[in-house]
This record gives structure tokens, sequence and C-alpha cells, in this order.
């Protein structure tokens, strides 16, 4: 599989264009969304890791580790970008990936842990919050 096939969305693009190569000949077009170059980076390194590997490559202890290193981004921020350029991009493999990765670092979280990870403000007033905690109380065990 080659790299740019691996984004369903510019494959389509592509094909929308009538573009069957690219090269440096045909002229740029933008993405209709904004992500700091490092993001668009690190989906095409993943692309270009991801196309060379076989079947039975990718079920790997190797390649697990392989992905486990690339997602362990040092900011949350840096995970969530990737993920939304993953899905925007359409790179299924790359989607799941990050958010399993995410789905693991939230898993029996606290409330507080959650808004921390997420950045998420916490709106409530401490009356609010214990009336809510209290109605939810039967789900905390």
């Amino acid at each position: 599989m080659d790299v740019i096939s691996q984004s369903k969305t510019i494959k389509n693009m592509l094909t929308d264009l009538l573009i069957d190569q690219v090269d440096e000949s045909q002229p740029a077009f933008d993405l209709p969304i904004e992500l700091p170059a490092k993001t668009i980076k690190k989906v095409l390194e993943w692309c270009t890791h991801q196309a060379h590997l076989t079947a039975e490559a990718a079920k790997s202890e190797e390649e697990k580790t392989w992905r486990q290193n690339f997602l362990a981004l040092p900011e949350n921020k840096e995970l969530f970008e990737l993920v939304q350029a993953a899905n925007y991009l359409d790179v299924s493999d790359l989607l799941s990936s990050g958010c399993k990765t995410i789905s693991n670092h939230i898993k029996g979280k606290t409330v507080e842990e959650l808004r921390a990870f997420f950045n998420i403000e916490n709106d409530f007033t401490p009356e609010e919050e214990a009336r809510i905690r209290a109605e939810n109380a039967w789900c905390e065990m």
C-alpha cells in the first residue's frame, strides 16, 4: 500500500481532481483544516511506516511497541491534534490507534483527573457539584 492511499480523504481529492500520480509539477492544494505542520509530519511519518508493513509484521510485538512509542507524545494536545488529523484525513488505522491510546489514558480516572487530562474547566458551583455527585453516587463503585 502506498503512502497516499492510506488517507482516503487525500486519495479521493486526487481522484476528484483526476490526478493519477503525485509529482512536483502538480499544483498544490490546501486542506480545509488548520493543523500544525508537526502534526501533518507525524501523520506522514505514520503513513510512510505503515505503507511498508506486511500483514504479518503489522501484528507483531515490535509493531505494537512502535505504535506505543509513536503515540507517546509529550503533551495531550499533540495527541488530540493527531487524532483530529487522522479523523479528517481518514487514516483509519491511525485514528483507531490514537483513540485507543486516549482511552487507555483515561481508564479509571476521577472526574478531576479527566478535567485535567482534557483541560476542561469546572464550571459547576460547589452546590451543583455536590448535588450531581449525590444523584450519581450509585454509579461510583
